[in-house]
């Protein structure tokens, strides 16, 4: 004997096939983000979760969410990130002073002779006369 359904029936059946999370969305100065499938998880999310898109904010409390593979969006999420460390470094380039190159003089040699100490200036005039004895 066949059983007929109702619609209120088909309703109660339904199952959820996944919980997602759009990571770093609750950041308010992030604009894009990966979302991930937290395999039924409701409170926490995995370790394993496994990478299926990529969330834009569309307006305040609206996100744009793009599922594909996960391939696919790493490889997004690694150019986004790239462009920003390329504009974060532009900024760097731009606050630096500039360095000045120093010159630096030419030494010149004293021209001062170098003073004689007295202990000095005996063992000179001893130095001679031995000399002048040999």
């Amino acid at each position: 004997m066949d059983t007929w359904k109702t619609e209120e029936e088909d309703v109660l059946e339904y199952k959820t096939k996944a919980h997602l999370v759009l990571e770093s969305s609750r950041n308010p100065g992030n604009t894009w983000g990966i979302v991930k499938d937290c395999h039924g998880n409701i409170n926490m999310i995995p370790k394993d979760a496994d990478v299926v898109g990529t969330w834009a904010r569309y307006t305040d409390g609206e996100y744009w969410v793009s599922l594909e593979t996960p391939i696919q969006a790493l490889q997004d999420r690694a150019t986004v990130l790239i462009a920003e460390m390329a504009e974060k470094r532009r900024q760097q380039e731009a606050e630096r002073v500039p360095v000045t190159a120093r010159v630096s003089k030419p030494r010149t040699k004293k021209t001062t002779e170098p003073e004689i100490s007295a202990e000095s200036a005996i063992f000179d005039d001893l130095r001679s006369r031995l000399k002048g004895a040999s």
